[in-house]
């Protein structure tokens, strides 16, 4: 196995590139706690790797997200796929909530970490966003219906909630807009947001 990475080193450099990784030296020693974030990354990695496989065979109609997630189904792997697609999901909610509590509880907040922090915070309305639209993607009875209760919970915030209501929706009733709005705010603009 050895003369696999030499050779693959000799060819690509790659100890080069992991070597400040190995050298960085951890003030407290290795813990579980310090793994919440490079859990969290993973997590969204799988996410993304997932998210645009399941794009393949995704059709954002009203008419046809039920059957091609139907579609989906039908087959081993993509059942894996989408499951692993919704509970990692799941997992990334869980996970960012981990991290938070890890920094506040060794008090990583404090500066010079304090971008840190603020990013994390940041990132928590985000991901709860994604699960959000994501749900009803599938165009289902539950997925519709949570979506009219979001939207009517949306549309009780005094003063703009009407109006964030027909915008989110897309008009005064769940529909074809509404899917393409959940499907642009789940694969466009939320990631565009989360880079």
């Amino acid at each position: 196995m050895r003369l696999l990475f030499d050779w693959l080193d000799a060819r690509t450099g790659y100890r080069g590139l992991l070597a400040p990784l190995r050298r960085r030296i951890l003030p407290d020693g290795p813990s579980w706690w310090l793994t919440s974030a490079s859990c969290l990354a993973w997590a969204f990695a799988i996410e993304v790797v997932t998210g645009l496989l399941l794009m393949t065979t995704y059709s954002p109609s009203l008419t046809s997200a039920w059957a091609s997630v139907f579609y989906i189904e039908q087959s081993t792997a993509g059942r894996f796929l989408r499951g692993i697609h919704y509970f990692a999901s799941h997992a990334l909610i869980v996970l960012l909530g981990v991290h938070v509590v890890r920094v506040l509880v060794c008090r990583a907040f404090r500066p010079p970490r304090e971008l840190i922090w603020i990013t994390g915070l940041l990132l928590l309305p985000l991901v709860i966003a994604w699960a959000v639209t994501g749900n009803p993607l599938c165009a289902s009875q539950k997925g519709m219906t949570q979506i009219e209760v979001e939207a009517n919970i949306l549309g009780s915030t005094p003063l703009v909630g009407p109006a964030f209501q027909r915008l989110f929706v897309g008009g005064d009733d769940v529909g074809q807009l509404t899917l393409t709005h959940l499907y642009f705010l789940h694969v466009g603009l939320l990631p565009l947001a989360g880079l």
